[in-house]
Formats: structure tokens, sequence, C-alpha cells
């Protein structure tokens, strides 16, 4: 297993001042599996694909659809995620989970839209950590690494198991491989 510290430098271009970041990825993968596998564990979320309204429905959430939303969003102040109808079921799935990443992992009093058209929202630490938060909530890093080593599982494959898109199951895949080979 690699070992790293990300340390960067980054200016403020308006202040002048620099902002240090010692490993914050790495922290922050830490603390989403962590708090991933007490939900696992909470809801005995065992068997795949997991049943993620176990955990919406707990929490006091309802899901709609809204059509006027691009991907998905989060409205603590309703507990309404929102998903777009004309979506797959798999995509609308990775999106509920996505969004419950938000309402785990940042401040519950705001509302959040998932918008893949904004590329600069797309590349927020915030909108990082959802991601990685349903990725790992959906496809467990160690389980499917041990797909992959041991059974020789592809994209589809893990797609297939796990209830994702193809497209969410080759994303994993590739940032799980590389922390492979």
């Amino acid at each position: 297993m690699r070992m790293y510290i990300l340390i960067s430098i980054i200016k403020l271009s308006l202040s002048g001042t620099y902002l240090l970041r010692i490993g914050v990825r790495r922290l922050m993968r830490n603390r989403i599996r962590e708090e991933v596998t007490n939900l696992i564990m909470k809801y005995n979320l065992m068997t795949k694909p997991v049943n993620i309204l176990k955990i919406v429905s707990d929490i006091g959430f309802t899901i709609e659809d809204d059509s006027s939303v691009h991907d998905a969003s989060i409205d603590p102040s309703r507990m309404v995620i929102s998903v777009n109808p004309d979506d797959p079921p798999e995509r609308k799935f990775y999106s509920v989970a996505h969004e419950l990443g938000h309402w785990f992992l940042h401040d519950r009093t705001v509302a959040y839209d998932r918008n893949t058209s904004n590329a600069h929202h797309n590349c927020s630490d915030e909108e990082r950590a959802a991601n990685l938060f349903a990725a790992e909530l959906l496809m467990p890093y160690i389980e499917v690494k041990n797909d992959m080593v041991y059974k020789r599982y592809n994209p589809k494959d893990i797609a297939r198991k796990y209830g994702v898109s193809v497209n969410a199951a080759t994303i994993r895949y590739n940032n799980i491989f590389k922390t492979i080979f």
C-alpha cells in the first residue's frame, strides 16, 4: 500500500496569502471510509446492492422526482432528496448516495444541488467528498478490490454486482486499480 502525504501550497490570489494543505485528501478519504463503515454496520448493509432506502427512511428523508434537477439535490429544510425522473435507476441510486454524503459529511442546513454541467461545482472538496462517500457506500473499497484481485471482476461485473452504472463502476475500478498496481 502506498503511503504518502499530499503537501501543497496554494496562493490565494486576492489576499496574497498562502494556504498549506497537508494530507487533506488522505484524511478526508479515511474519515469517509470510517463514516461509511459505521453506516454499513448500523444498518446491516452487508448484501449488495446496498439498500439505500433503509438509510433514507431512517433519517427521515423522502425521495421525489423533479425534472428541474440535473442529477439530484438535497434540501434539509424539507427533508427531501430530489432526483431527475429521466435518469436510469442506477444513476438515481448513485445520486441518492451522493446526496446522503452531503448530509453525513457537511453542513446539514445547506441545500446541495448536484449539477454536472457546472465544472467548478464538481471540483469542490465537498463534491469530491460526496462522490467518494457514494462510491464507498455502494462499492466498498475492500470488497471491490477483492472482487478485482480474486474474481477478476471488470467494471461491468462490478456494475452488475453493486447495482451502479458502468460509468460509476469504471471510475471506481480505475481508482482502486491505481492503489493495487
